[in-house]
């Protein structure tokens, strides 16, 4: 990247200036051809419900009124909300990839398959908690380093972020690899 556009986007990108894209995208790589991964099965509510619990277990208790409290909604839990269980195989039982999020904390968790015990954890402070469709990347080996690694990714009109994290199949831990972050575009048009 040349000194000029680190400057421009040090400085703000106007509105109508980059390079415009169709869709939600996560990783541009004008070499390739278009990459289609396949949607990820169904999850159980049972699942998703422990997956809620799993990530309580990771964040200190909200003193605040917890949404959801009485809500039959599984994906909500003392004001965490799931936004995703993948499951990552491997040589022996697969692991549970989870996330969610809770103002402005993004929660990961990689937890054994019936997500009752935790691996490893991580947690995200993001600058702003504006709403964003979360998505999650299967593994896929990006660095030629051994372990797979996992894109987590959020877009919206205010805000956006890319976190990459490296998971080791043995044992489950996560490596935090990079955290990139969009801030608020607040006088853009939604294209």
């Amino acid at each position: 990247m040349s000194d000029s556009a680190k400057t421009d986007i040090a400085a703000g990108v106007p509105c109508d200036s980059g390079t415009k894209v169709e869709g939600s995208w996560a990783i541009w790589a004008p070499t390739l051809g278009d990459v289609t991964f396949m949607k990820p099965p169904m999850v159980t509510a049972s699942l998703v419900e422990r997956a809620s619990w799993r990530l309580a277990e990771i964040v200190p208790p909200t003193t605040a009124i917890q949404p959801g409290v009485d809500a039959p909604d599984p994906a909500l839990y003392q004001g965490i909300r799931v936004r995703s269980v993948r499951k990552i195989r491997r040589n022996g039982p697969p692991w549970q990839a989870v996330i969610g999020e809770r103002g402005s904390n993004l929660l990961i968790a990689i937890t054994d398959r019936d997500v009752k015990t935790i691996a490893s954890s991580a947690v995200i402070a993001r600058s702003q908690a504006a709403p964003a469709h979360f998505s999650m990347t299967p593994p896929v080996q990006l660095d030629g380093e051994g372990d797979p690694e996992i894109l987590f990714f959020a877009d919206s009109d205010a805000t956006g972020f890319r976190a990459v994290f490296s998971i080791d199949l043995t044992t489950g831990s996560l490596t935090q690899r990079s955290f990139d972050e969009r801030p608020e575009l607040p006088n853009c048009p939604s294209p």
